[in-house]
């Protein structure tokens, strides 16, 4: 149940890019070097992501909100674990518990992923960055609606 809301670039931020691909620039600075390899394994996780994500819960007909937030920390082999903080229709149901995540992940960057938060499981489809900055998933459990990202913050 983790999906994470993205935030457009400010209209300043949008008219200063527009400015410089008109006026160009002096100089242009080397941007380092990118993983070339499309290719992906368990190890391309690694280290600590930060997330929130937002979803619904749907049961019976009814739906109600929910949002995440937290820390993983990978450690390249298939397992993780993390501290995240868990709200339902307003109502906080897990706060800072921990958890636990198994993950497969394919050469072509496909993966799957499951979380044990308290005893709640959760699957996800998951679509890893190639450089293992990033990632996407997606769940998969019947009623729930939810996806998002996960960011490394450190390695």
């Amino acid at each position: 149940m983790r999906r994470r809301t993205l935030v457009l670039a400010s209209a300043g931020v949008a008219a200063a890019a527009g400015i410089l691909a008109v006026v160009g620039t002096a100089s242009a600075a080397a941007h380092p070097a990118a993983r070339t390899s499309s290719s992906c394994s368990k190890a391309t996780l690694k280290g600590a992501y930060i997330f929130y994500n937002d979803g619904w819960l749907v049961a019976g007909g009814k739906s109600k909100p929910f949002s995440i937030a937290g820390i993983d920390h990978f450690n390249g082999a298939g397992t993780g674990h993390g501290v995240s903080t868990f709200d339902v229709n307003g109502k906080v149901v897990n706060a800072n518990s921990p958890n636990a995540s198994t993950y497969t992940i394919k050469a072509d960057c496909i993966g799957k992923i499951v979380y044990d938060t308290a005893g709640s499981i959760g699957h996800f489809n998951m679509y890893v960055s190639p450089s293992g900055h990033f990632f996407s998933l997606v769940e998969t459990d019947p009623g729930s609606v939810g996806g998002g990202l996960e960011y490394r913050a450190a390695r």
